[in-house]
């Protein structure tokens, strides 16, 4: 089969490798769709070993169950033609969701899930804030951030957000309260002003370059805490920053 595999130098290529042979408690797909996400790049040049087959999430069409896989189940990576999974990890798809929408549903997804519930401990939709709670997603348009204004207003959180001018009515629509200029300098200044001076929470879907200044300034008084998906340490007392990966919520 094709897949991407890297070379060892922080680079990959498209090469035949061979299909992969699932255990007895594993299912073989026939990938469909395929998601990009950061960890992506950054697995690949942060770990160079050669022959690694990049990719996190996809969706596909099982041809192949292990002989112990429960019935009604419907060197490893998901930018490949066939991809091995451990089939207590497999979700049947309902038949009007498309490959294409089921393949992001994973680290993205999972990694809001951690900021908002496992970090901060933060109402959940299905037991939404009987009183909104402030909170920051930086970057509202990148594929964590989506998912963060979305879980955050619908846990009935009062939610600010960053973006380019251009996506503001965008971010808004996910269910924003306030979308701020990302690359505007006073938005620290006016996320602190809108919120009070007392925001406590923050998600960092960038955690590089700017942000982490950024992000930092724009907690209340008293500081609070950040979830970064790259690893950091603000700068500003009071401020404590937590490195969140998707995978370990799965005990990787």
């Amino acid at each position: 089969m094709k897949a991407l595999v890297t070379v060892g130098d922080g680079t990959f290529r498209l090469q035949d490798v061979a299909v992969p042979t699932p255990g007895v408690d594993e299912v073989l797909v026939k990938v469909i769709a395929v998601a990009q996400n950061p960890t992506d790049w950054k697995t690949l040049l942060l770990h160079t070993q050669p022959g690694n087959i990049l990719g996190c999430d996809f969706a596909g069409i099982i041809v192949h169950i292990g002989a112990e896989v429960p019935p009604g189940i419907g060197p490893n990576g998901a930018y490949a033609e066939y991809v091995k999974a451990d089939a207590a990890l497999v979700i049947a798809l309902p038949d009007d969701m498309t490959f294409e929408n089921a393949a992001q549903l994973g680290v993205a997804s999972l990694t809001v899930c951690q900021c908002l519930y496992q970090c901060f401990r933060l109402p959940t939709p299905l037991q939404p804030a009987s009183e909104p709670e402030d909170i920051l997603i930086w970057s509202g348009t990148s594929a964590t951030g989506q998912y963060a204004v979305q879980f955050a207003k619908l846990a009935g959180l009062r939610v600010i957000s960053t973006s380019s001018p251009k996506n503001t009515g965008f971010v808004k629509s996910l269910g924003a309260d306030e979308v701020f200029d990302y690359a505007d300098s006073k938005t620290p200044k006016r996320v602190s002003v809108a919120t009070g001076g007392s925001l406590k929470y923050a998600v960092d879907c960038i955690s590089e370059g700017m942000t982490p200044n950024q992000v930092s300034m724009s907690l209340g008084k008293d500081g609070g805490t950040i979830a970064t998906l790259l690893p950091y340490e603000s700068r500003r007392k009071g401020v404590k920053t937590v490195f969140i990966l998707a995978y370990s919520a799965l005990g990787g």
